[in-house]
């Protein structure tokens, strides 16, 4: 651990007058546990929360090396460059950039539409002054109006053609005033904007891909097939498809809602209706609770519930020093099989409602800050017969859930 507070006290101590040479020196030797007086006497607030919060593994194992940018602990050029973004104080426009593709690749639109709107806004679809660029002979000039060279801004917008489709579209968009607006920002202002009102699921965010495709596709007819049809068959052309996506869309559902119907009595049952497969089975609900208060100092509450064929066994909560909402979790899973190992039980079932901890429980991949506390539950499942760890909902953990808000309150459960 080489972190800035190892060196030198935020609050003026030299570490080492008082001998503090390495991290250890911050630590209880005789109990693998941090000196918790020492560290808040010597640092800030702040930073004792930092070192606080870092869990020490009470089983030994080889140390190892992670990225601590990265969610996982590996290093990978992704958040190599997510560093170096933020040192160049960028990143916020890339997570803006990244949001805006997730937000796409995650909507209903047809796979090509979504395919065609990264060609678009990457400038990567085979308009003239593109084919050009590429030394392929072809011709500058627009095929709407011979006027005018076809780059991507003329033909989807700027086009005399193309503005009159968007103005007599569903959207009545004027293009005039927006031709000093390179056509990859214009198209993702609108996109934001729709789904900003109307939601990820926006009609208008369909309408103005497809009229973006219809004006694409009836280029293409003229280039390929020598089709100079009338330009109002675009519009025709955006609405025939649109009506056949609603269709397919309403098909889909109604296929899905007999699905479950048919289906709907083999569903999963809550914890609570789940009979126990095996005699004195311990079934054991965990939660985690944390806030992060306007100081900036987080506090957390964990809280378990456990219950034998049926019956109430015994519950609890506690407070613990966590840095995210996901450590707090780790903490309740661990916690958990340490308190049905010190009641001797044998067989056990948790259930969390982290996707993510139950996840990495099982994944050679972990996120960096609860690392070793996945080291340690493992090392704690060996002690079972039967250990498993499974994904429950918020309403299967509600139990466990009130009692770690009630630690993170302050009120603790005898």
């Amino acid at each position: 651990m080489v972190e800035g507070w190892v060196y030198q006290a935020e609050i003026g101590h030299q570490l080492k007058t008082i001998g503090i040479w390495q991290v250890k020196d911050l630590m209880i030797p005789t109990n693998k546990a941090w000196n918790t007086p020492l560290i808040w006497r010597v640092f800030s607030p702040e930073t004792s929360i930092r070192i606080l919060s870092t869990y020490l593994p009470q089983e030994t194992f080889q140390d190892q090396y992670a990225w601590s940018e990265s969610k996982s602990g590996s290093l990978r050029v992704k958040d190599v460059y997510t560093h170096f973004l933020m040192q160049k104080g960028q990143l916020d426009a890339a997570q803006n950039q990244r949001a805006f593709w997730s937000k796409l690749w995650a909507s209903d639109l047809r796979p090509k539409w979504k395919i065609f709107m990264w060609r678009l806004t990457h400038k990567a679809l085979a308009t003239n002054t593109n084919l050009i660029k590429r030394n392929i002979p072809v011709r500058p000039s627009c095929y709407f109006c011979h006027r005018q060279e076809e780059d991507d801004n003329h033909l989807f917008r700027d086009c005399e053609i193309s503005a009159r489709v968007w103005l007599g579209s569903n959207l009545g968009i004027k293009v005039d005033s927006s031709q000093i607006i390179p056509l990859r920002d214009w198209v993702r202002n609108f996109l934001q904007l729709f789904w900003k009102v109307d939601e990820v699921k926006s009609e208008r965010v369909t309408d103005f891909v497809v009229t973006l495709w219809s004006i694409w596709i009836h280029r293409n007819n003229i280039v390929f097939r020598q089709l100079y049809e009338d330009p109002t068959i675009i519009i025709h052309r955006k609405d025939v498809l649109l009506r056949e996506w609603t269709e397919s869309k309403n098909l889909k559902e109604t296929s899905r809602k007999s699905s479950v119907f048919s289906t709907g009595a083999q569903q999963e049952r809550p914890i609570s209706q789940i009979s126990n497969y095996q005699q004195d089975i311990c079934l054991m609900v965990v939660d985690g609770a944390w806030k992060r208060h306007k100081d900036k100092h987080p506090r957390a509450g964990i809280g378990w519930s456990a219950s034998v064929n049926g019956t109430r066994a015994f519950e609890g909560n506690s407070i613990i020093v966590a840095s995210s909402s996901l450590q707090t979790e780790a903490y309740a899973v661990h916690r958990g099989i340490y308190e049905a190992k010190l009641r001797g039980i044998r067989h056990l079932q948790i259930h969390s409602d982290s996707v993510e901890v139950v996840r990495a429980i099982g994944s050679p991949h972990q996120p960096f800050e609860i690392a070793t506390l996945l080291h340690d539950i493992r090392a704690l499942r060996r002690d079972f017969n039967t250990c498993e760890i499974k994904k429950g909902s918020r309403m299967d953990v509600i139990l466990a859930h009130k009692l770690a808000v009630a630690a993170r309150q302050g009120k603790l459960v005898s």
